[in-house]
């Protein structure tokens, strides 16, 4: 019985520092995740200022990319774009692809056909192979490729690599915003779903180059 009960004390006590250190552990996280949360986020950024090129690359499903990237061709950074996106896929409420929304937005800002092209993709290396096999057919040398700032990262290492051997300069721009949403984005339901996914498909990314 005498064993027993030591055995017994000493299983209590073993629980007794599990629970304390990992009383500990959820103290430290508490008290210290305003500054080391804001760096997963940041990471994942990629902050470069628009500059003249070739080519502007968007991928279309996001509007808020393809709005910024129209505005930077307009204002006269490059005078041809390429628009990404499902081209399968139909928007219940106009019955149109996102791409072919697009391209009628850009069409009805003045921007001519044959400056725009088009091209089905249903990710980020499609959208990077997509890119390439045409800035090399038409002999382009430089390109802004724009999406949103937590994507940047990601999307930067996969053109890196698809790119590596083309000769062509690539400039990642993030859409403009005025307010950094990301400071708190564990508080923000959609921040907070973006950020988790990215860095699940980051290692995965990384792994599949």
């Amino acid at each position: 019985v005498g064993d027993e009960i030591k055995v017994i004390y000493r299983q209590v006590y073993v629980f007794g520092k599990f629970l304390c250190l990992a009383a500990v552990i959820y103290l430290l996280i508490v008290l210290t995740h305003r500054f080391w949360l804001p760096s997963m986020a940041n990471y994942l950024k990629i902050e470069n200022e628009p500059r003249l090129v070739d080519l502007i690359v968007v991928a279309t499903p996001y509007r808020p990319r393809f709005l910024y990237a129209l505005d930077l061709l307009q204002k006269g950074y490059a005078d041809r774009i390429v628009l990404l996106g499902d081209a399968r896929i139909k928007m219940t409420w106009s019955g149109k692809t996102s791409l072919e929304l697009a391209k009628n937005e850009a069409l009805k800002n003045g921007v001519p056909d044959s400056k725009i092209y088009t091209h089905h993709s249903t990710g980020t290396r499609g959208d990077a192979y997509a890119a390439e096999a045409l800035m090399s057919l038409l002999g382009l040398k430089s390109a802004m490729v724009i999406s949103d700032p937590l994507n940047m990262r990601r999307l930067s290492m996969i053109f890196k690599d698809t790119f590596a051997r083309s000769g062509i300069e690539l400039t990642y721009v993030p859409i403009n915003q005025r307010k950094d949403p990301f400071g708190y984005w564990w508080q923000s339901s959609y921040s907070f779903v973006y950020v988790i996914k990215e860095w699940i498909k980051l290692p995965i990314n990384f792994f599949m180059l």
